[in-house]
């Protein structure tokens, strides 16, 4: 018999044990997850505070703030549109190689 160990995860120092689910381990998640359902297809629409940071990005230069979530990647995505439109150059930096990740997929 072969024996299976659990990994351990050291954070701070202290030995945590990992914690193994097998898909669909958990049958209330799933009556949860289906009553939740899938949202009808709509078409976006930026918001304006979206529209107005585009506006400003062609007239200067521009830093865009705003919480997680709120829509700062389709500013930038229409922003470098635009630019490339005009057969100009783009230099695209990223601080997390996660994010360069998720964009380029």
């Amino acid at each position: 018999m072969r024996k299976r160990y659990i990994p351990v995860q050291k954070r701070w120092g202290k030995k945590i044990p990992a914690v193994r689910i097998r898909p669909g381990a958990d049958s209330e998640l799933k009556n949860v997850f289906a009553s939740i359902g899938v949202p009808e297809q709509a078409e976006f629409k930026p918001d304006p505070f979206q529209l107005n940071a585009i506006e400003a990005i062609e007239k200067a230069d521009c830093l865009v703030t705003a919480p997680t979530g709120a829509g700062k990647t389709w500013i930038a995505v229409q922003s470098i549109a635009k630019v490339l439109q005009k057969r100009k150059k783009v230099l695209v930096c990223f601080s997390l190689k996660s994010f360069v990740q998720f964009e380029i997929s």
